[in-house]
């Protein structure tokens, strides 16, 4: 691209400005210019090569942490059974929630997973003669193999 331009058009006009800035001695001028062209075909392209490597990687990167940050999990992770013997079940939502439970609280090692319940006890509050049900002990009980 421009860095070969630039090293060809630098061989003809590097010594051509060269001599002229050198009026004391413009042979002298002119052979500086002409190694600096010489020099300048040989650099120039190099340096060009290697921008355009740097910018392709930089590409790359930029491409590759923008798709990993938008990454993120569509469902939550299967349970796998142990009764399914190796058979791979129908996907449940119901039992990869209580799995991820369990995956939380870094217990899926210790226990095996069954079922769960959401559990809503209303509690009556009477305040001022009225009955007002609450939702405060919200909670789900886990069943699992132990």
């Amino acid at each position: 691209g421009e860095g070969i331009i630039d090293g060809i058009t630098g061989i003809v006009k590097l010594p051509m400005k060269a001599a002229k800035v050198d009026a004391d001695s413009p042979i002298r001028g002119f052979a500086i210019g002409l190694g600096q062209g010489i020099i300048g075909i040989v650099i120039k392209p190099a340096v060009g090569v290697l921008d355009a490597v740097g910018e392709m990687s930089k590409a790359v990167r930029n491409s590759t942490e923008t798709e990993i940050s938008k990454m993120y999990p569509i469902r939550l992770r299967r349970y796998l059974s142990t009764e399914a013997k190796g058979a791979l079940m129908q996907y449940s939502s119901r039992e990869a929630q209580g799995f991820e439970m369990l995956r939380q609280r870094n217990l899926d090692q210790e226990f095996r997973y069954v079922y769960h319940v959401d559990v809503h006890l209303k509690i009556a509050n009477f305040s001022a003669g009225n009955f007002i049900p609450s939702n405060e002990n919200a909670g789900i009980l886990m069943i699992t193999d132990r």
